[in-house]
């Protein structure tokens, strides 16, 4: 039986890493962030996510000081956590 409601509630206990929230259907929350909505120099098309705003900052930080140069100063942090968005990123901009 591929679909149909039995499917869509599998996939609403499937938490990150495959692991399941046994008798609850809730989805978590997620946030992410999509280089492609910010235009520069480099073309980049790396769109971050994660399940909390904390584990998203850090990578987003990595990214954006090897990648892209910034420095990472609380500035540079307090912008990038505005930036946040929640959900997962699209797959066209």
């Amino acid at each position: 039986m591929p679909g149909g409601q039995a499917a869509d509630a599998t996939l609403g206990r499937v938490l990150h890493h495959g692991n399941f929230n046994k008798g609850s259907t809730k989805i978590m929350s997620r946030y992410f962030i999509d280089c492609r909505n910010y235009p520069g120099e480099h073309k980049c098309s790396v769109a971050l996510a994660a399940d909390t705003k904390e584990e998203l900052l850090e990578a987003v930080v990595q990214h954006g000081t090897k990648v892209h140069g910034y420095q990472d100063t609380p500035e540079f942090r307090d912008k990038m956590i505005k930036e946040f968005q929640e959900g997962t990123p699209p797959l066209k901009v």
